[in-house]
């Protein structure tokens, strides 16, 4: 497949108007942390925990709850990191940003914990179908925070 020059540009064009928009780079980095943390609980809940509770000293804890943990954890740094420098191309201090954006991410995860628990406990819906609902019900909320609070100029 062959393109002339005048179609190259005009992809060129393109390419510079989507990556201009930054809903359009929130989406892309959301979904490339979100399939990092999705992927992350995946093989943590099947694999690392064969789907069975996770015993802490006297505690014990639902597989999905520590697998949570551990993908949140890394989805969150991923996304901090798209984020701070694929979205919003801040230039400040990032241990700022990522103090103001610590609280974002702890009231995003109380929320995927809650909607996660709900799917799988009261819809009985497979653990990963449940963290992809949470994940996307929660990502509107998470792009305004950041949009407005962690990253404004």
């Amino acid at each position: 497949m062959s393109f002339s020059f005048q179609s190259d540009h005009k992809l060129v064009k393109l390419a510079k108007k989507a990556y201009s928009h930054k809903v359009l780079r929130y989406i892309l980095s959301g979904g490339f942390s979100a399939a990092v943390d999705i992927s992350a609980f995946t093989l943590a809940f099947n694999f690392l925990f064969h789907k069975h509770d996770v015993i802490l000293g006297q505690m014990t804890f639902n597989a999905y709850s520590v697998a949570l943990v551990i993908s949140y954890t890394i989805g969150s740094i991923s996304s901090f990191l798209m984020n701070k420098f694929f979205v919003f191309s801040a230039k400040t201090a990032g241990l700022n940003q990522l103090l103001k954006s610590l609280p974002i991410y702890i009231m995003a995860f109380a929320a995927n914990l809650v909607l996660l628990k709900f799917f799988i406990e009261i819809f009985h819906l497979w653990p990963t179908v449940s963290r992809v609902i949470s994940a996307l019900l929660v990502a509107f909320i998470t792009f305004n925070l950041h949009k407005y609070f962690t990253f404004r100029k």
